[in-house]
């Protein structure tokens, strides 16, 4: 039999195709609600004033995002320009076929986009959301019950993207089931609004893999890979062996936010009361969000602790970028050695690869997590950003691994829970800042977790 990557290659069909598209001009008098839509592409010419005060023509190009009896609201690349249909002298209007499935996505919030598709429905196959491996894409992926697109079996929706063409809402993958085991016929819309036509295989409805057109400009051709971030099957649980009649896990967590700490999944799964210690003040906490599958959980802190943690100096670590980290970059750990210990330490070490075990690219493996207790506990650069959070060691042929699940993940997670993380000062977050430094400033983030 031939492995999955000659399959692949076999597979493979090159090629692109323009989207289809409509454009109309209109007058003077010509122009109202009834010819525009939300999501139209506009270049207008009509009457405004100068910065002087003077009569004179001006003109907008960019998106309607908004329409009524008497305006159009059009969002530029600087602003919302506001126009009334009577003093509009020109209007070319352009519309492209499959762009969206629906025009008044683009007026939504991630959160509300993810919530409209996803929420309150069963998730099977391959519905979740999806990020390309350079981060340059995040999508919604849904079943395909459209009355436009009958063809295939799912559709991919921008929920984020690092290139300003995209649009929340606009599709960019459309997927189909062939008769071989794992590859999807698939049409990928680049950034010039073109379909370019191949073959993915789809690895146990957790990786798409594929050779796509290069973004921006889509002229070359590249392997990428499209990971599943949500949601994830459950993980079978692995308990610690314990000489107690009750399972307690400890660990250590930080907060992200004023109200909110991010640890690992697996030290409070199940758990019936969980415990987050600060300054050695306790802190009653309950789960707010999981994944399960990359050991991530958000707490919140319960309304019978909020009276002490007013009385503490809480300073929420800031989430760095984990793609801007490189093989041997310093970083620090910080997390409490034992349930005893009243302060964080901290550990300095490097960045030993940008994946872990089995080549896993939303694991960092590292070489400062030598500690059980400081499992749950922020990764943090040169820069005091936080780039993962530590995981229990992976399991290889040459022994345990030190491992980090990226920030990439956690961003990914808070996002899901309508979450904002704290913001970063206007310090130069680009500056190295000295080991010591780091570790005093953990201290006002950096809890201990203990769970039972």
């Amino acid at each position: 039999m031939r492995n999955k990557t000659s399959i692949l290659a076999a597979l493979l069909i090159t090629g692109s195709t323009s989207l289809s598209a409509e454009t109309e001009t209109f007058g003077t008098g010509e122009v109202d609600a009834t010819v525009l839509s939300i999501g139209d592409h506009v270049e207008v010419s009509y009457r405004g004033r100068n910065a002087r005060g003077r009569a004179s023509i001006e003109e907008a190009v960019g998106t309607v995002v908004r329409v009524n009896d008497e305006l159009l609201e059009v969002d530029t690349a600087q602003s919302v320009v506001t126009l009334f249909y009577k003093t509009i002298i020109r209007l070319d209007r352009t519309r492209e076929t499959f762009r969206s499935l629906d025009a008044e996505d683009i007026l939504l919030s991630e959160a509300e986009l993810v919530a409209k598709y996803l929420a309150n429905n069963e998730l099977t196959g391959m519905e979740g959301v999806w990020v390309w491996d350079d981060r340059s894409f995040e999508i919604v992926v849904i079943k395909d019950e459209s009355d436009r697109i009958k063809r295939f079996d799912y559709i991919g929706l921008i929920l984020s993207s690092t290139l300003p063409s995209w649009k929340l809402g606009e599709i960019k993958l459309l997927l189909k089931q062939t008769a071989t085991e794992e590859a999807y016929s698939a049409v990928v819309v680049t950034s010039e609004k073109k379909n370019y036509n191949t073959t993915v295989l789809v690895r146990k409805n957790r990786l798409i893999e594929g050779l796509l057109p290069r973004e921006p400009d889509g002229g070359q051709i590249e392997r990428h890979q499209i990971l599943r971030t949500y949601p994830l099957p459950k993980e079978p649980e692995t308990r610690v062996a314990t000489s107690e009649s009750k399972l307690v896990r400890h660990g250590s967590g930080f907060f992200i936010s004023s109200d909110i700490i991010a640890t690992a999944n697996h030290l409070v799964e199940e758990a019936n009361t969980i415990v987050a210690r600060l300054n050695g003040h306790a802190i009653e906490v309950s789960v707010k969000g999981r994944d399960k599958r990359n050991n991530i959980a958000l707490l919140s802190i319960d309304a019978s602790s909020q009276d002490v943690l007013k009385g503490l100096t809480v300073v929420p670590l800031i989430l760095g970028d984990s793609g801007e980290t490189s093989e041997g970059d310093r970083v620090v750990t910080s997390g409490f050695t034992s349930h005893n210990a009243v302060r964080p330490s901290v550990s300095e070490g490097i960045v030993n690869s940008l994946s872990g075990a089995k080549e896993d690219l939303t694991r960092f493996t590292i070489s400062s997590a030598d500690r059980p207790g400081v499992i749950g506990g922020p990764l943090i650069d040169s820069s005091n950003r936080v780039i993962g959070i530590v995981l229990p060691p992976d399991s290889t042929d040459s022994g345990a691994i030190h491992v980090a699940v990226k920030a990439d993940l956690l961003s990914a997670l808070l996002r899901m829970a309508s979450i904002r993380a704290a913001s970063p000062d206007t310090s130069d977050a680009t500056s190295k800042i000295d080991t010591s430094l780091i570790g005093q400033m953990a201290r006002s983030a950096v809890v201990s977790i203990e769970a039972k």
